[in-house]
C-alpha cells in the first residue's frame, strides 16, 4: 500500500483538492440526465412517487402485506417508502459503479486526470437523488400523519455511515470491473438477491426463523431497519448501529479507495 493511501483521509483529501472539478462534474451529469424529458429536474420527485406508487400497488393493495402499526394502505406507503430510498440510494452507486471506468475511457487513455474523484460524483448525484426524495417523504408524512416527522432529525446518523459504504464499494468495485467485466453482468443478479433478501418490502416478523436468519446477515437489513425506527417510529438508531456503522463506513471506505489506487496504474491497459 502505498503512502498515499495509507491515511484514512485520504479519500476526502481528494475531494477537498478536486472539489471544483467534482462540482462541475456533478452540475454536468444532472443537466445531461434530464436535458431532453420534457418534464427535467421533475423526474427527481416523480420517480421516487412512481416506485412507490407501484411497490405499494402490489405489495399493499394486491398482495396486502401489512407492517405492525400500518392502519392504511397511505401508511403502509410510508413505511415502504421510507426503506425504498433507502435501498435505490445504494442501488444507484452500485449499479454504476461496473462500468463507471469504462464509460470514461477517454479520461483514461487520453489525459492525465484524477480518476478517483469519479466515485465521489456518482455518490454525491445519489445524494442529491436521496435528499429530494426525502424532502417527499416528509411531505407527504406531513400531509398523512398531520405532524412532522421528528424522527428525520436522526437521519444523517444512518445515512452517513452508509454513504461512506456505498462510496467505498464503488471504488472497489468500479476498480474491479475494469478487469473484470463480468460483473457488470453479475451485479443486477446480486441487488436483486439483496433485495429480496432484505426487509425493503415487507417486516422481518413476517419471515420464517431460518429466513430471518439470512436476512439478518445482509448489510441493508440493518439500514432498512434503522431507518424506519426513526423515520416512522421516531426513535434513535440502537447503540450498536452508532458505534458499529461510521467504523465500518471509515473502513469501506479507506480500503475500497486504496483498491482503487492501487489498480488505476493499470486501467489503460485494459482498453
Amino acid at each position: 500500500m502505498t503512502a498515499q493511501t495509507a491515511n484514512p483521509l485520504e479519500a476526502f483529501r481528494t475531494a477537498i483538492k478536486h472539489r471544483y472539478l467534482i462540482q462541475q462534474l456533478v452540475a454536468k451529469e444532472l443537466r445531461s440526465k434530464y436535458r431532453k424529458s420534457t418534464l427535467g429536474l421533475a423526474w427527481l420527485i416523480m420517480n421516487p412517487l412512481l416506485l412507490v406508487g407501484a411497490y405499494t400497488l402490489v405489495f399493499g393493495v394486491l398482495l396486502k402485506v401489512r407492517w405492525g402499526g400500518a392502519s392504511s394502505t397511505l401508511e403502509f406507503s410510508l413505511i415502504l417508502h421510507a426503506g425504498v430510498m433507502f435501498y435505490m440510494f445504494f442501488y444507484e452507486i452500485v449499479s454504476r459503479s461496473a462500468t463507471l471506468i469504462s464509460n470514461n475511457q477517454s479520461f483514461v487513455t487520453k489525459m492525465v486526470f484524477p480518476l478517483e474523484v469519479f466515485p465521489w460524483v456518482v455518490v454525491i448525484v445519489a445524494t442529491i437523488n436521496f435528499l429530494v426524495t426525502l424532502a417527499v417523504w416528509t411531505g407527504l408524512s406531513w400531509a398523512i400523519r398531520g405532524t412532522f416527522p421528528a424522527g428525520i432529525l436522526w437521519v444523517p446518523v444512518v445515512f452517513i455511515p452508509f454513504a461512506l459504504f456505498c462510496a467505498g464499494s464503488c471504488w472497489f468495485l468500479s476498480s474491479l470491473a475494469a478487469y473484470k467485466p463480468d460483473i457488470e453482468h453479475a451485479l443486477p443478479v446480486i441487488l436483486l438477491m439483496l433485495m429480496y433478501m432484505s426487509p425493503l418490502l415487507f417486516p422481518v416478523e413476517k419471515a420464517s426463523d431460518a429466513f430471518r436468519m439470512v436476512i439478518s446477515l445482509n448489510p441493508l437489513t440493518w439500514v432498512l431497519e434503522s431507518a424506519r425506527s426513526t423515520l416512522i417510529s421516531g426513535q434513535p438508531p440502537s447503540l450498536v448501529y452508532v458505534v458499529a456503522a461510521p467504523v465500518i463506513g471509515m473502513a469501506a471506505t479507506w480500503l475500497g479507495y486504496a483498491s482503487f489506487i492501487g489498480n488505476k496504474r493499470g486501467f489503460a491497459d485494459v482498453f
